[in-house]
């Protein structure tokens, strides 16, 4: 497989898959520095394509924020990227934002659902209509 970066350059990979937090791409014939200063460029880390055999596997937009390297057997080398804006704590903060708004909706929802029991009741009474006892 081949990681085209957005200035035409490549690199030789043996996977690329998103996790989490971002993009996760192990890498084969390179040092850890190497690794680093090229996935450090957020301009050729813009794009990224991955091809296999001339065919277009993937295409990853974003990925510019250069997290951390891990280090498998048999030197290959895996690079975690982060999508700009979506690091695992601006995660979490719109995850909260998005939990507060859901339960304000929650509460509305709710004082609906109550106003128009309500309004029902007042139309029923007013129609004559009584709840019968056994």
């Amino acid at each position: 497989m081949i990681l085209k970066f957005n200035d035409a350059t490549e690199l030789q990979i043996q996977s690329a898959e998103p996790v989490e937090q971002g993009l996760r791409i192990l890498a084969i014939n390179t040092t850890p520095k190497q690794l680093r200063t090229l996935f450090s460029d957020k301009v050729k880390t813009k794009v990224m394509k991955v091809e296999e055999r001339g065919q277009l596997i993937a295409t990853y937009e974003n990925y510019t924020e250069y997290d951390h390297t891990e280090e498998y057997t048999g030197q290959i080398y895996g690079i975690v990227m982060n999508r700009v804006g979506k690091s695992l704590e601006e995660q979490l903060q719109e995850k909260d934002e998005q939990i507060h708004n859901l339960t304000e909706e929650l509460k509305n929802a709710n004082a609906q659902i109550t106003d128009l029991q309500l309004a029902m009741c007042e139309l029923y009474e007013g129609m004559g209509v009584s709840a019968k006892s056994k």
